[in-house]
């Protein structure tokens, strides 16, 4: 882990701050700050996310049961683990500032968008509930209209598994229904296949590790399900167009103390 207090991602579409949390000291528990420049973007953990939007001026929006559910300033959304989400984001700037959590949030398995009334940003899992169960109005996120209990179940495992030498087959076999129906019915409720879904986790772990630990590129794609580190680095570069020791060494860089009173400027 790094030493600095605020570490800090940037490419060409995005600045990510993170910041130290004050008693433990690790930077995927604290704030994150974020301004997003791109227009069309994807986002996926494994731990828990509280956001909250207090600049949008572009039109941003996502897809919730069939439907584009545009967000607005004031909004806020809770991302469960391994929620894969789908933004469009028009021109103009906007900014995120929230945080993530490893324990568990139980109020809901979705993702959820509701307006935030406003006073002190949540910093524990009860207060998260707290909010989510007295929102006035709950939009869910969801990429497709369909819902499967198949589909559901098959993800369920795949989280559960996905840095492990299981494979989707194996898993297709514990529901006891084909390959063709299991990959039909997961496509149609989240928009891509169980293969790619699971390869999206194991990126996403990659990243996560890569950002905030200072293991070899081979260790990283080891503990994240890739059989080796060729493989990993291929996947990383489609995704981010970039191979994971260069992301690490060109986006990521930590700055002093004094830097956390600054506030970076937000591009359009």
């Amino acid at each position: 882990m790094r030493d600095d207090d605020l570490l800090v991602i940037e490419t060409d579409n995005v600045r990510i701050e993170f910041q130290k949390h004050d008693s433990t000291g690790l930077f995927e528990t604290e704030w994150v700050r974020a301004h997003l420049t791109g227009s069309s973007f994807e986002t996926i953990a494994a731990a828990w996310c509280f956001w909250t939007f207090p600049i949008v001026e572009a039109e941003i929006s996502f897809r919730s049961r069939g439907r584009s559910v545009v967000i607005q300033s004031g909004d806020a959304i809770y991302l469960p683990p391994f929620s894969l989400v789908e933004w469009h984001k028009g021109p103009g700037q906007m900014m995120i500032e929230g945080f993530g959590r490893s324990e568990l949030c139980g109020v809901t398995e979705e993702a959820v968008l509701f307006p935030f009334v406003g006073g002190a940003l949540p910093t524990t899992v009860h207060e998260v509930e707290q909010i989510l169960e007295h929102a006035p109005t709950l939009h869910v996120i969801d990429r497709t209209e369909t819902n499967s209990a198949i589909a559901r179940r098959l993800r369920s495992r795949i989280n559960e598994t996905f840095n492990q030498e299981v494979s989707i087959a194996d898993l297709v076999r514990e529901l006891k229904c084909s390959h063709a129906v299991a990959t039909r019915q997961f496509c149609r409720c989240h928009g891509l296949p169980p293969v790619q879904y699971r390869n999206r986790l194991r990126i996403a772990d990659g990243l996560q590790k890569i950002v905030f630990c200072d293991q070899s590129v081979a260790k990283v794609a080891m503990e994240s399900g890739f059989t080796d580190t060729k493989k990993f680095r291929n996947a990383f570069k489609q995704i981010h167009q970039i191979v994971p020791g260069s992301y690490r060494n060109t986006h990521i860089k930590t700055e002093p103390p004094s830097a956390q009173s600054e506030e970076p400027s937000i591009v359009g």
